[in-house]
């Protein structure tokens, strides 16, 4: 699913986005309340934009259950939300205070209220301390407080909340190993956070490599219930998590990716069966992104990795079957190193998901490509779009 944190100004006719940050569902960070859209998420069968008048959303959403092609009003009424984010099935958004709330799916605990009846709306108290960001997986969430400390919520199957145990939990939970994050990330099954040095921490399910370090036998990686430091020792200034792998962004804006590469998603030049030696193509370690490009944000979906250069311009890479990589085409139907997007515009954010992908154009549009089947483009139709389409407001 896809969904946007905006703000806009009550007046406002035409939709701009400007806000310089774009994130997958999670990893939401907060800042002052502008009077334009910012920060769009992305994920699977929906999109959503939160705007200081309403929460819009398009394509298949579950709360309240709707079906749409075009932005449409899932949460009426003056919000004073500055940040949201979505996991399946449910969202949380936080206030300039950094309280939290949640709605939707609750069979895990994700919505952090301590109270395991589901609730759609309106949103529900998260029963935690105040938060300066909130990451969001699945069906678990964490968050940071202001002195770094990381709470994590939900869903625990594979030891993802990262409190020592694989016990769900419906109210914020300590991160266990004193470890102090300046940003945290979440994923289906994983976890990942970046300390106040940049040192990069996973925990959770490693099945495919997505930790960043060996938890066990190389046919046999093994979830881990705290953090654990990411091989080689990097120093990174961002983190990014997606389905069945991880990336940081270097100071100096290098991108390096760990986890399977099976669909070219980490970009270093391998797919399929992987090289010798690493016939299942899974990364314990990072590995440079190909092409020597500095980045200034990168962003991870289900099978596909994009981001942003210094000059605005937009590369993706991985599954691209559905036309989510934008470059015109669905074929190959994988492309293993960084492919530019086809536009004639430059970005300011990017988000992939899991078949589709959004980015803000320079000029404030929102445009998205990829998988359409639910309509979460947001183009009015259900057509795949290989080329980024402008999505249409009402």
């Amino acid at each position: 699913m896809i969904y946007a944190a905006l703000g806009v100004a009550a007046a406002a006719v035409s939709l701009a986005f400007t806000e310089s940050l774009l994130s997958l569902r999670h990893d939401f960070q907060r800042l002052p309340l502008i009077p334009a859209w910012t920060r769009p998420a992305i994920g699977g069968l929906v999109t959503g934009l939160l705007a200081t008048a309403a929460l819009y959303c398009w394509g298949v959403f579950p709360n309240p259950p709707n079906h749409t092609l075009t932005p449409t009003i899932e949460v009426p009424g003056l919000q004073a939300w500055v940040r949201l984010a979505q996991g399946m099935g449910f969202e949380c958004a936080f206030d300039i205070s950094g309280t939290a709330e949640c709605w939707g799916s609750n069979t895990f605990g994700q919505l952090g209220n301590g109270n395991p009846v589901a609730a759609a709306l309106p949103p529900q108290n998260v029963n935690g301390p105040a938060f300066t960001s909130i990451a969001i997986g699945n069906a678990h969430a964490c968050g940071i407080t202001s002195d770094g400390t990381a709470y994590c919520w939900g869903w625990n199957g594979h030891g993802q909340l990262g409190d020592g145990t694989t016990t769900n939990r419906s109210t914020p939970t300590a991160v266990l190993g004193g470890l102090r994050f300046k940003s945290i990330a979440a994923a289906a099954f994983h976890s990942c956070g970046l300390t106040l040095a940049g040192d990069a921490y996973c925990w959770g399910d490693n099945e495919a490599a997505q930790l960043g370090s060996l938890t066990g036998p190389l046919d046999d990686p093994r979830a881990i219930t705290t953090p654990k430091a990411v091989s080689g020792g990097l120093v990174f200034a961002s983190i990014a998590t997606g389905g069945s792998a991880s990336c940081g962004l270097t100071t100096g804006g290098a991108a390096y990716c760990w986890g399977s590469a099976f669909f070219g998603q980490l970009g270093n030049g391998t797919s399929g069966t992987g090289p010798p030696g690493n016939t299942n193509n899974l990364w314990f370690a990072p590995v440079a992104v190909s092409g020597g490009l500095v980045f200034s944000q990168i962003s991870i979906g289900d099978q596909h990795t994009c981001g942003l250069i210094a000059d605005a311009k937009a590369y993706c890479w991985g599954t691209n079957n559905l036309g989510q990589l934008g470059n015109g085409t669905t074929v190959p139907s994988v492309l293993s190193t960084p492919s530019p997007v086809s536009a004639l515009f430059g970005f300011t954010q990017i988000s992939a998901g899991v078949g589709h992908t959004c980015g803000i154009a320079t000029g404030g549009s929102l445009y998205c490509w990829g998988s359409n089947s639910a309509g979460e483009l947001g183009d009015g139709t259900t057509t795949n779009r290989s080329l980024p389409t402008l999505v249409t407001f009402p």
